[in-house]
C-alpha cells in the first residue's frame, strides 16, 4: 500500500508542527526562571526568598512583588541592586554554585562593603526534599 504524495505532506508538515511546538516550549522555559534561596542575615536572621528571573527582560522579581533590572547577567553572575529607606543593596546571585550574597556599603571610607545576608539558591526543579 503506498501513501499518496497528499498524505507524504499532511505528515511532513505534521513533524515540523512538532518540532516548532517542541522549540517554543523549550524557549518559554528558559525564559522564566524561578528559584528558591535560603539563609541568614548578619544578625542570625533566617531569610528566604523566591526570585523569578526573566533572562529576555534581564529582570529579576522578589517574592513576586519588587522587579529590578539586573546590572550584570552574564555566565557567572546575576547582580542587582535595590534600596530599603536609604540603604542601598547589591545582591550577587552566583550562577556556578548557586551562592547569594547581599552587600551594603560601608560607612568608613575606604572599607569594604558590610556583608548583610548569604543565602544558597537553587532552581524550583531542583529542591531536594518534596
Amino acid at each position: 500500500m503506498h501513501m499518496s504524495y497528499f498524505e507524504h505532506l499532511i505528515i511532513k508538515i505534521m513533524k515540523n508542527i512538532s518540532i516548532l511546538l517542541l522549540l517554543i516550549s523549550c524557549t518559554a522555559s528558559a525564559q522564566n526562571i524561578d528559584i528558591y534561596c535560603a539563609g541568614l542575615t548578619n544578625d542570625n536572621t533566617r531569610v528566604e526568598i523566591k526570585l523569578q528571573v526573566d533572562t529576555n527582560e534581564k529582570t529579576i522579581t522578589i517574592d513576586d512583588s519588587a522587579t529590578y533590572k539586573f546590572l550584570v547577567s552574564n555566565k557567572f553572575n546575576y547582580v542587582w541592586e535595590n534600596f530599603v529607606g536609604n540603604t542601598a543593596y547589591t545582591n550577587i546571585l552566583n550562577k556556578l554554585d548557586g551562592s547569594m550574597v547581599v552587600l551594603t556599603p560601608n560607612q568608613t571610607p575606604n572599607q569594604p562593603p558590610i556583608v548583610r545576608a548569604q543565602l544558597i539558591c537553587v532552581e524550583e526543579k531542583d529542591i531536594k526534599f518534596e
